[in-house]
């Protein structure tokens, strides 16, 4: 589950900063490789998790700012993700139901292309271009 999928944000999405490549990585850690495309549904919890958050329980002033500020992460990170074309939402969340998302591993989301891989013939000694 996810192994290959992980390995292709490594080699597709790993331009990316530091949190959107965490999320994402995370994300498809929890897809199954044979998804065409690969689907996360675990949740904005799971994801501040991702980002290095724990979200407490809504039992006071303090831990409901804290969770607020999780989920705002959360969101920022996923329209990052959104916008760069790393992933795209197939079912917003609604009450009691995760949002959905397609992760963009194969190049089969429309006007989202990730970087081409890398020349596997390329010595590892040679500068990649542009770079």
């Amino acid at each position: 589950m996810g192994a290959g999928n992980v390995g292709l944000v490594y080699a597709r999405w790993g331009h990316l900063p530091h949190a959107p490549f965490r999320v994402l990585a995370y994300m498809a850690l929890r897809t199954l490789d044979d998804g065409d495309p690969p689907r996360f549904w675990g949740g904005r919890e799971s994801l501040a998790v991702a980002l290095g958050r724990l979200v407490p329980k809504p039992e006071d002033e303090q831990s409901r700012r804290e969770r607020k500020a999780a989920f705002e992460a959360v969101k920022e990170v996923t329209a990052t993700l959104r916008r760069l074309g790393a992933i795209e939402i197939i079912e917003p969340a609604r009450p009691t139901r995760n949002a959905v998302y397609a992760l963009n591993l194969h190049h089969r989301m429309v006007g989202a292309e990730p970087p081409p891989l890398r020349d596997s013939h390329a010595s590892l000694d040679e500068p990649m271009m542009g770079g």
